[in-house]
């Protein structure tokens, strides 16, 4: 379980929002497919190609993140189509015990994901004074509570 003041950074100090409930839950499925070591960011990337997908290292690092939300139409295609069903296949094969999770949850995350984002919630939060980094301010997202029950 992730705490609710968890940010992208790591950092659990409340000052920031909480990350996507998608990216949060995509990261958890990287992991437990073999993330790291085992399947790389790289892996992933070459898995897309023969598919027509063309997604960069760095994209996939910032989906995990909570940095970014895909937006592009060619991103969503491949993470609903090609990403998910791949990590939840091999998650599955690695440890028998594990629960997929239906494609509409997923859609339903991503939508939640990319309301948030659309709606300047995403990210790190509004910053006090233009000049200073300042405090984050961090508050549950009205977009997500909208969207998942």
């Amino acid at each position: 379980m992730v705490p609710e003041n968890f940010s992208a950074d790591g950092d659990e100090t409340g000052g920031h929002a909480p990350l996507p409930d998608f990216s949060v839950e995509l990261a958890a499925l990287y992991a437990a497919a073999g993330g790291g070591k085992q399947l790389t960011l790289k892996d992933l990337v070459e898995r897309g190609v023969p598919h027509g997908f063309k997604v960069a290292d760095s994209t996939l690092s910032g989906w995990l993140t909570g940095a970014s939300v895909p937006m592009q139409e060619r991103h969503v295609r491949y993470v609903l189509n090609l990403l998910i069903p791949f990590l939840e296949s091999r998650a599955a094969q690695r440890n028998k015990a594990h629960e997929g999770t239906g494609a509409e949850t997923w859609r339903a995350r991503l939508v939640a994901a990319q309301a948030i984002r659309k709606s300047g919630q995403g990210g790190r939060g509004t910053r006090i004074g233009a000049a200073s980094p300042g405090r984050l301010f961090g508050m549950p997202s009205q977009a997500l509570q909208d969207v998942l029950p």
